[in-house]
């Protein structure tokens, strides 16, 4: 029996978009403050750990958190959040009074945000550089809440890629998720080691912007 593939799934440290409730995607807004004391925390966590291979999304918030956290990430831009399109920028209730919100909000994985794409999108494109990963071995990723969400609910057949139900699935700044794929006599299964782990960020005190 081949030895199991580890893949861990780190989201990136808070932004200043983030604290302000503005919709991100493929904006390339950069760290916070607290963003990087987030993406520090994480070094001590990972130290002494081996990967065969570490990548993350090529948007700076996630790439500046893997070298944060000691690492020297492959970027890829396949690891992105889902691309809001226009509703990029927007605090959540200037995108309500856009006339396709409704839309795309009443069946997100399958509708296109204006000029963006869907959570089916982001997934299939998440789920396409999973599969160019080795059979067997620890891989380490940084990537996005939206990119770790599907990616969960893909490979362990959860049906949450309906609102609201896919944000039900909590992924924190910094948070570490762990998946595992294990071979058995009919094929790959896939199991959660853990998710949204923030033990590291404990007693962090956020940076207060002047």
């Amino acid at each position: 029996m081949k030895p199991p593939l580890r893949v861990w799934l780190v989201r990136h440290g808070v932004t200043d978009w983030n604290l302000q409730g503005r919709w991100q995607g493929w904006t390339d807004t950069a760290l916070s403050d607290t963003g990087r004391l987030q993406a520090k925390r994480l070094e001590p966590r990972l130290a002494g750990r081996h990967f065969d291979a570490v990548f993350s999304s090529d948007l700076q918030r996630a790439s500046d958190t893997a070298r944060l956290a000691g690492l020297t990430p492959t970027p890829d831009a396949r690891l992105r959040e889902v691309h809001f399109g226009d509703f990029e920028g927007g605090l959540s209730s200037d995108n309500r009074q856009h006339p396709e919100f409704d839309a795309w909000l009443a069946a997100p994985a399958t509708t296109r945000t204006p000029n963006g794409e869907s959570y089916g999108d982001l997934q299939a494109r998440a789920l396409e550089w999973l599969a160019q990963l080795p059979e067997s071995g620890e891989v380490i990723a940084f990537a996005h809440g939206g990119t770790i969400q599907t990616l969960v609910t893909g490979l362990l057949h959860i049906e949450a890629m309906v609102a609201p139900r896919i944000w039900r699935l909590q992924v924190k700044h910094a948070s570490i998720t762990v998946l595992e794929r294990h071979w058995t006599p009919t094929g790959a299964v896939w199991t959660m080691e853990r998710l949204n782990d923030t033990a590291h960020l404990e007693g962090l005190v956020a940076v207060t912007p002047e």
